[in-house]
């Protein structure tokens, strides 16, 4: 057992992964939200392994140089075959307004 808190990877069953999302555009924004899920081939849904909000367990580090996010330590099946990230933002100029983008990773 680790000493730490830490999961350690089961090769068979799941691997351990590490994501940072940093805004590298030009124009003045605010993250509100990053939403990272996985597919299971045996379903037609995806699966969240986490969400990241101003106000959670996982805080949105909010500079003015690079809005980013970081999380360590989550667990992806080896059944897996996509992860999707969605983030959503607000223009600093626009506020009432979201944008959203999603990503897809394939393996």
């Amino acid at each position: 057992m680790p000493k730490s808190e830490e999961l350690e990877p089961k090769p068979e069953v799941y691997n351990i992964y590490s994501m940072d999302v940093t805004y590298i555009g030009d124009e003045d924004i605010k993250l509100d939200r990053v939403e990272v899920y996985r597919d299971d081939p045996s379903t037609s849904y995806d699966i969240e392994l986490f969400t990241a909000t101003g106000d959670g367990d996982l805080v949105i580090e909010k500079n003015s140089e690079q809005p980013s996010i970081g999380h360590q330590n989550f667990p992806i099946s080896t059944k897996a075959t996509e992860l999707k990230v969605i983030i959503t933002w607000k223009s600093e100029s626009d506020g009432s307004r979201k944008y959203k983008e999603e990503f897809t990773f394939k393996q």
